[in-house]
Parts: structure tokens; sequence; C-alpha cells
């Protein structure tokens, strides 16, 4: 589809989407350096933020190389974001049930990718595949909002 819409080769799309784990180890490598400076909830904030304006542009992107910052922005979302989050859950847990707290995260990470591509399949037949990019953006700032609302809840 990338091929077809930015009469591309099939490199310079690899490059372009290879962006993503290279800002994603980018980002991780960085974590601990931003924990100390910032708060690890706004943190989690401004990486959803990141994934929201990286979905929400890409429909807007008229050239590929220009897509490398949307890839770029939401590797770096995850790169922030799924550490903490690791780092959060895993400090509330006992040490006697850490293994299955952890294996828990797995798992709703994992059910995300098993209702992300089926959710997005019907925001396809929906709105096409702009309106994948802008259910992705929503989901985005659906989870911001329950964060927020429950952030409390990891400082107890």
């Amino acid at each position: 589809m990338i091929a077809d819409s930015f009469k591309s080769s099939s490199l310079v799309i690899g490059l372009i989407l290879a962006s993503i784990p290279v800002a994603i180890a980018i980002a991780a490598s960085q974590v601990g350096r931003l924990t100390r400076r910032f708060p690890e909830t706004t943190l989690i904030r401004v990486s959803f933020v990141f994934y929201a304006l990286a979905l929400l542009s890409v429909p807007f992107v008229s050239n590929l190389w220009l897509l490398l910052i949307q890839t770029v922005m939401f590797g770096i979302g995850f790169g922030i974001c799924s550490p903490i989050i690791l780092s959060l859950v895993a400090a509330r847990a006992s040490k006697e049930y850490l293994a299955t707290v952890i294996s828990v995260n797995g798992a709703f990470c994992n059910l995300g990718r098993i209702l992300g591509p089926l959710l997005m399949g019907i925001a396809f037949g929906i709105g096409g595949i702009s309106g994948v990019f802008y259910a992705g953006a929503g989901i985005a700032i659906a989870t911001l909002l329950i964060f927020k609302y429950f952030r409390s809840c990891l400082y107890a």
C-alpha cells in the first residue's frame, strides 16, 4: 500500500519502517535519564501524545520521506512508554507474584496485538486507510484520558 501511494522502492519503504524500532531503542535507552528529570506519569502522557500526533498526521503526508517524522515520533512514544509501564507494574507487585504480574502485563500487550488488527480492519471498512490512523489516534487519546483518570492508582 505504501509503494502504491508513494511510488517508492521496497528498500526505501523498509528504511522508513525500520526507523520505528531504531527510535524505540534510542528512546528506551534514555528513559532512566528522563525519569530523573520528569515524573513517570508525565512521560507516559507525553508518549501517548506522541502516538496520537504521529497517527493523526499520517493521512496528510504527501512525501515518503516526510513519513519518517511520524514513524520516529511513534517509535519515541513507544520507547518511552513501554519500559516505564513495565517498571511501574513491577514496582507495585510483591516479590512472590512479580513473575505473574509481568506475565499478565505481557498478555495484555499481546491482546492488543490481536485486537488491534481486528479493530483497525473495522476502521478500514468504515473510513478507508485514513480511518485506520484516525482510529489509532483516537485509541491513543482515549488511553491517555483513562490513564489520567486512573493515575492515582499507580501512586497509591
